[in-house]
This record gives structure tokens, sequence and C-alpha cells, in this order.
């Protein structure tokens, strides 16, 4: 019989495990795997959050709130580790940058009131390890505590640095001038919008703009160049910043223009004082290029008036108030006042009506007779412009030529001019006797002389009219004349191989030096008439003109004195040697009609008494009166100068 093995007997079979034990067995393999597949997530998850680039992080409201968690980024980002981070809960708030602490702290406030869950967005900036500063977007929810609301917030940070220099450069840009790093109009404008509504808010202070203008800016660009221009304005709006309060705004408003806002002011006497104090700046010597310049500014001041002004009409009253200023001898300052805006809309009106005024053959040629100081002949004719205006009657040059320049007629009326004195000059040359010789002097704008096709007009307009090149001078300003590069200089030669003369009008008053008028192809100089009228007065004027004269003829150069007004400047002219010369004291600018009765009658301006040199008899002769400052005036005979 066999033997049925013991308990423990080594011979006994292995016993069948029962259902019990292959379920605990199976458990457990499920409980591992499920611990090995939470891990492997877990590592997943860690090592997805710590390649974002992002900081991600878990904390509690409060500066002093403890960080739960913080991803590694955070040293890259800061260049602290994620222990430093956790340990020193007040770590956080200390790298905040100073000025963003309160807004920050004030954000934090509101979101306790936030619903758990819901999204919340915040930039500010922090302070690195090393002391740069960088911006931050922190973006995260709030996260509810059991029974407690909202206390912590989970979320991730992101470096936007680049995207906020990026922003700051554009509203640089968008804000601020390039040049001058002034606001621009539209901050100014926004500026004064928001002064003004404090000031509604808050009344009792006044509110003043300032509009300025660089006086004759463009003579500087064209004597200097436009980079020595740039560097002059850029000066201007350092000393205009220098010169006002912290809470004052300057601004470049364009151009060679500059606006100032001020606010807080007891009355006008303030913003004039300001003005002057603002001069003053300016007017001191700048150094440009290699050379100092010494320029002076217009200033028109707007004051605010009593109720809410708009914006606008505070800057237009003080440009209308620039104006002003310069018309009356520029480097001063005028307060706006509501006699000015009633002109302004009179300018305003002319300007309108200007563009249609050679269409309806209102504007006429007049003309100024240059004689010869020794016989007192008529020698050349000036051509000078007039509208005879429906309403206002005869207007002068300086009543709408600013008007034609700033819109560019001025090439319109320019060549009409040359056109109409060109066929008149040629027509009386055939006619009269005394008109054989008679030459033509045309004065052009300096855009004139700048334009390529200026040459070809002249040569056509002398073609279809008869006049000889010789026949014909063209006067240029002194600030043209400098331009001797160039469009120009290029002009001047091509007149120069057609016959015509060119001059240089109001010698004397630009920013140029003789070596200039040395270089440049002309054939004359006009002194001008400031010079003149104080030749018999001020030594200094009279040191002007015969250095003139002495300059002149050491080139070869003709001479014409302009402004003759009184038999002591003729005098005193004649012993100079000045040979040539126009003003009142020998006729004022004449119609066509009056120019022929002149030339019927010989052509003689002053009686053979004035003279030097052997007498002969000859009648004075009569001319109708038109002065420059008033018009048509009357007719009156021409008494005999005497010397």
């Amino acid at each position: 019989m066999d033997r049925v093995p013991a308990r423990g007997d080594p011979l006994a079979s292995p016993r069948e495990p029962d259902d019990v034990t292959l379920h605990a067995a199976s458990l457990d393999a499920a409980l591992d795997e499920s611990e090995a597949r939470l891990v492997a997530a877990h590592k997943r998850y860690r090592d997805l959050v710590d390649s974002l680039p992002v900081v991600v992080y878990e904390a509690d409201f409060g500066a002093d709130g403890t960080w739960r968690y913080v991803s590694p980024q955070i040293e890259g980002l800061l260049g602290f580790t994620p222990a430093e981070w956790l340990e020193d809960p007040g770590l956080w708030f200390r790298q905040i940058h100073v000025e963003d602490r309160d807004l920050v702290l004030a954000q934090e406030h509101v979101l306790r009131s936030k619903i758990p869950g819901e999204r919340v967005v915040s930039e500010y900036r922090l302070r690195t390890r090393t002391g740069r500063t960088v911006w931050v977007r922190d973006e995260g929810v709030v996260v509810a505590s059991a029974g407690e609301g909202a206390v912590q917030m989970r979320g991730v940070i992101v470096e936007i640095t680049d995207r906020k220099e990026l922003e700051a450069r554009l509203s640089q840009h968008a804000f601020y001038d390039d040049l001058t790093g002034l606001p621009n109009r539209a901050l100014f404008v926004d500026r004064l919008e928001r002064a003004i509504a404090r000031r509604a808010r808050h009344p009792g202070a006044m509110l003043a703009v300032l509009f300025l203008d660089v006086d004759d800016f463009k003579i500087v660009n064209d004597t200097l160049g436009h980079a020595a221009g740039d560097q002059l304005l850029a000066e201007i709006g350092r000393r205009l910043t220098a010169a006002l309060r912290p809470a004052d705004t300057p601004a470049r408003f364009g151009g060679d223009e500059f606006t100032i806002l001020l606010d807080d002011l007891a009355g006008p006497e303030q913003a004039l004082a300001a003005a002057a104090r603002i001069s003053d700046a300016i007017a001191e010597p700048i150094h440009v290029g290699d050379r100092d310049v010494t320029v002076t500014i217009s200033v028109g001041v707007g004051v605010s008036p009593s109720g809410t002004p708009r914006a606008h009409d505070l800057i237009s009253q003080a440009d209308i108030a620039m104006y002003r200023a310069k018309e009356n001898g520029k480097a001063q300052s005028e307060l706006f006042d509501s006699a000015m805006s009633v002109e302004a809309w009179q300018r305003l009106d002319l300007h309108r009506e200007l563009h249609d005024a050679m269409q309806r053959g209102e504007l006429a040629v007049y003309y100024q007779p240059i004689v010869d100081l020794d016989t007192g002949r008529l020698t050349q004719l000036e051509a000078l412009v007039r509208w005879r205006h429906p309403r206002r009657g005869l207007l002068l040059p300086a009543d709408f030529i600013p008007f034609a320049e700033s819109t560019g007629a001025i090439g319109q009326i320019d060549r009409f001019v040359l056109r109409s004195a060109c066929r008149q000059v040629s027509s009386w040359r055939h006619r009269f006797r005394s008109a054989r010789d008679l030459t033509l002097a045309v004065n052009l704008s300096p855009r004139e002389f700048r334009q390529n096709d200026l040459a070809d007009d002249v040569a056509r307009v002398l073609e279809k009219t008869g006049l000889s090149g010789a026949a014909l001078t063209l006067e240029m300003t002194e600030s043209a004349s400098l331009a001797t590069t160039g469009t120009v200089a290029v002009t001047v030669a091509r007149l120069n191989e057609l016959g015509v003369h060119v001059t240089i009008d109001d010698f004397g008053i630009g920013y140029s030096g003789l070596d200039h008028v040395k270089r440049f192809r002309v054939d004359g100089l006009k002194v001008d008439r400031s010079f003149v009228a104080g030749v018999t007065t001020r030594p200094e004027d009279a040191a002007i003109v015969t250095a003139a004269l002495a300059f002149g003829k050491a080139l070869g150069l003709s001479i014409v004195a302009e402004g003759i007004e009184t038999p002591a400047q003729l005098n005193k002219l004649r012993e100079l040697g000045c040979t040539h010369g126009q003003g009142l004291l020998f006729a004022p600018a004449m119609t066509g009609k009056d120019i022929e009765r002149l030339l019927n009658s010989g052509g003689l301006l002053i009686p053979v008494a004035g003279r030097r040199g052997p007498s002969r008899s000859a009648a004075p002769v009569s001319v109708p009166v038109v002065r420059d400052d008033r018009g048509v005036l009357a007719t009156r005979p021409r008494a005999s100068v005497r010397t």
C-alpha cells in the first residue's frame, strides 16, 4: 500500500493555489502596474513642466504668501533656484520693481474676491539676482481651499521684455519726435486735452499754449545744409526743456515749429514771462558744425479763457498770435486777442481767392525805375506784382506773397510777372527812343531757382517776346544765392549762357560771407534798403555800404542801392561811389501807362541841377506816388534835387 506523504515531506507534491491567493496576486500586480504608470505619468508631467519656456507656480496670496511650487525655469529667468524661492516666502515681493509693487498688491486684493477658477492676467517688472529688470506676464487661475474661498493662484510666468521694449519703441515713434526727443503733435494735443479736462473739474488756475517758430530757419538750411538745420533744432529742443518747469510740456509741432503747454498759471503775465525766458535761452549762440549760429524765435501765446476751451482753438489762437509776432518784425512774443482772429479769417479768405486771381486778370505788373545817379536817367525797371482785389483795392506783395509761397502758387505768379514784363519792356524798347537800352529786372523766389526748368522757361519767354537775354536781370535773394551747388548753380550757369544777368537782392542781411558771392556767377548786388536808410545817420551802415561798393568794384559787379528816399542819402551814396539806385526819391512803383509817360518825356527822373558834371536844362517829371505801405495815394510833381 502506498504511503501518504506527510506535511513538510520533501516527497510531497506542491499544493494548488486557491482563488483567494490568485486574486491577491492579481491585485498586487495591478497596483504595481498602476503605480508604475502613475510614476511614469508624473515623470512625463514633470518633464513637460520643466521643458516649458515658462515658470509654472502655485502660491498663496499676499506679499509673504507661501510658494508651494515653482518650476526650475525660475532660475533661468531670475537667477534664484526653486529651493531658494520656496524657502523665502517674501522673495517674490522683494524682487518686484519698486514702481510696480503697489499695483501688484492692489491686483491681489481684487483677486481675493474672484470666483475660484476665474482666469486673471497681470504684467509687471521683476529684478533678477544680478539687478537686471525684466518684464513678465503673470497668468493663472484662482484656487479655493476647502471652506476658505479664494486663497491661491496657480499659473505661469512668461518673460515679455522684448515685447515691452518693442512697444516702447513703437510708442516713442508714435508719440515722440525722433530728432529732438520731445513729444510730437499727437501727444501734445492729448496732454492739452487732459489738462483742459482737469481744469474743468478744478477751475481757478489758467493754462496757456505757446506757439514758437524759428525765425528765418530756411536760411540756415539753405546756407549750412539740412544736417546743420537738424542739429540746430535738436539743440533748441534741449534748451526748451531746460528753460521750463518739470510740469510743462514742450513739443515739436512740425518742421521748425514748437509748442509748449503751461499749466497752473495765475495769469497771462506768467505765460509772457515764460516766453521771454525761452526767447533769451534760444538767442544764445548755438554751435552748429564748425561755427556759432544765432537765431531768434517768434512766439504766440494763447491763454485759456473763462469756460472750457477746445484744444484745437487754443493752439489756433497761439498760432495766430505767432504770425502777428512775425508781422511785427520777428524775435518777439504776442498775446492773442480777438482782433487777431478776424485778421486771420481775412488772410484765409485771401488765401482762397488768390487761387483764381490770375484767371480773373486781377494780378498786375508795376515797374519801379532804377536810375543812373550821375545822369538821373532811367536805365532799368524792376517788375513788381500787385493784386487789384475786387473788394480790398490794390494789395501789395506782403499781403499775399507769403500765402503764395506756402501753397506753391508763387511759381505761377513769378512766371506771370516774367512773361508780362518781358513782353512789355521789349515793346517799349522798340517804341521809345529813350528806351533803346532799357533793361528789366525781375525778382524770383528762391523756389524758382531750384526748378530744373527755369532756364528753359526763360529761353522760351525771351524767344517769344523778342527781348534779348542781355536786357534781362533775374534777382535772387541772398539765401538762395548761397546754394552754390546742385540745381541752383546749374540753373545760374545756364542763365549766363543765355546772356541773362543774375544779381543778389537785399545783399547784406543774410548769413553769407563774401566768399560765397565771389564763387557764385552773379553780375551784381542790390544793397538792402535797411543799410541805405542809415547811410547818413549810422556809421556802421555807411561802413557796410562802403564795403559792398568796394567788393562789387573789385569783382566787376554792378551795385544798386535800394530804398533811397532823401537827398542826403543820395548825396552820401554818390560820395561813396554808388552809380545806380532806386527809391521813392526818384519814383515809386508805377503802372505801365505811367512808365510810357516817363519815356515820352525822355526818361529823366532827377533834374539836371541834381547831377554831377556839366549841367543842362531839363524839366522835372510828374509821377503818381504808389507807396509800398499805403497803395496809390496821389500824383505830384517831383521837386529838383540839388547837390
